[in-house]
């Protein structure tokens, strides 16, 4: 006889697991020990999930998706176009990989040892892509909404994302942060960056060289 699924018990795995991976991360964590967090005898929780890897996207999955309507919410009280842009960005690539005790490095973790029967989910990528794409649009002037809405630009970020979460961890986060979002924010919305302080560059005579 099939057993009965209890929404309490999969809400009691998930609550437990997600304690535990922000506390020693999903490498440090077994399924053991996220039945004992549960109160749930470690071989029940395969009633509910394959694997800690399924167990992982039920966790991350709802932690991103009230990251981003956080964001949504901060944007709706922002008018000027760098503005909006200048917040995504700082949230994508600053705050959110050093979120949760740096939470994002699990997905890191998880995909990077999933073994070839755990399939990697994009469809939350491209949910997130998705989601993104819509903040940008509302976020940039009309004569810039080609810059993203093909969903490209979306891709490059969290694909960059990715990168600053893995640099977050290893305690190597840029110091010149600020600058690079600045850059990219003039990038996407066509506006000429002003030079920084002391460092405007001479203009040199035709054919002098730099060397």
């Amino acid at each position: 006889m099939a057993q009965v699924k209890k929404s309490e018990i999969r809400d009691a795995i998930i609550d437990g697991a997600y304690r535990l991976f922000r506390a020693q991360g999903y490498l440090g964590t077994s399924m053991a020990d996220i039945g004992r967090s549960a109160g749930v005898v470690p071989s029940h929780i395969y009633v509910y999930f394959s694997s800690k890897f399924e167990i992982f996207y039920a966790v991350y999955e709802p932690w991103l998706k009230q990251r981003l309507a956080r964001l949504e919410r901060q944007l709706a009280g922002i008018e000027k176009p760098e503005e909006r842009v200048s917040l995504i960005l700082e949230t994508i690539w600053l705050k959110l990989p050093a979120e949760d005790n740096g939470f994002a490095n699990n997905l890191m973790q998880a995909v990077s040892t999933a073994g070839k029967a755990e399939k990697y989910r994009s469809d939350l990528l491209l949910r997130c892509e998705a989601h993104l794409t819509e903040l940008l649009r509302t976020s940039v002037p009309e004569n810039r909404a080609g810059m993203v809405e093909n969903g490209r630009l979306a891709h490059i970020l969290l694909m960059a994302f990715d990168g600053f979460v893995v640099r977050h961890n290893l305690r190597s986060t840029r110091k010149d942060m600020r600058e690079i979002i600045g850059m990219m924010n003039n990038l996407v919305l066509g506006t000429a960056q002003r030079p920084a302080k002391g460092r405007t560059a001479k203009r040199r005579p035709p054919g002098q060289s730099s060397r």
